[in-house]
């Protein structure tokens, strides 16, 4: 757990392959959720370690100027079973203002299956605040976290003045 603080992912990745693939070992051992709490620099923020269906996020102190911004942190977690993210993940993303959530698909023999993305929309639609990404498999996920996040918050702000 603790080689995982001195990790870095570099700022364009949502996270890196050995990063992902040593939360799913984890996760496959312990049969716990493993979430990490990456900010924009790429620096793991905070480990958690959650149980079988959920994961507690601490308090964030941090906050950013102003309600409309995003927080600078993603979470990067794990499900078991691969399962996709849940209404508590999408609550989450929501009230906490998360850059991204992203749920680590971590099948029965422990291997990295689905990617499953979701982020804050710049303007609700329809009472709904957040959107998920189509799942993807694992190894042909590609996003520029960094690029994605800066469009992202560039929106937040044209859509709210």
């Amino acid at each position: 757990m603790e080689r995982l603080y001195r990790r870095r992912i570099p700022p364009e990745k949502v996270v890196t392959p050995e990063v992902a693939r040593e939360c799913a070992e984890l996760t496959y051992e312990t049969r716990r959720q493993i979430g990490l709490l990456v900010n924009r620099q790429g620096q793991i923020e905070s480990v958690l370690i959650g149980d079988h269906h959920e994961l507690v996020i601490p308090h964030l102190s941090r906050t950013r100027s102003g309600l409309r911004l995003l927080r600078g942190v993603r979470l990067v977690h794990t499900h078991l079973n691969n399962q996709p993210l849940t209404q508590d993940d999408l609550t989450d993303l929501a009230l906490l203002r998360l850059d991204l959530i992203v749920a680590l698909g971590v099948g029965k023999d422990g291997s990295l299956r689905d990617v499953y993305v979701a982020h804050i929309l710049s303007n609700p639609i329809q009472g709904r605040t957040t959107v998920e990404l189509p799942p993807c498999a694992f190894h042909s996920f590609q996003l520029d976290c960094q690029q994605f996040i800066q469009s992202l918050e560039q929106e937040i702000v044209r859509s709210n003045p």
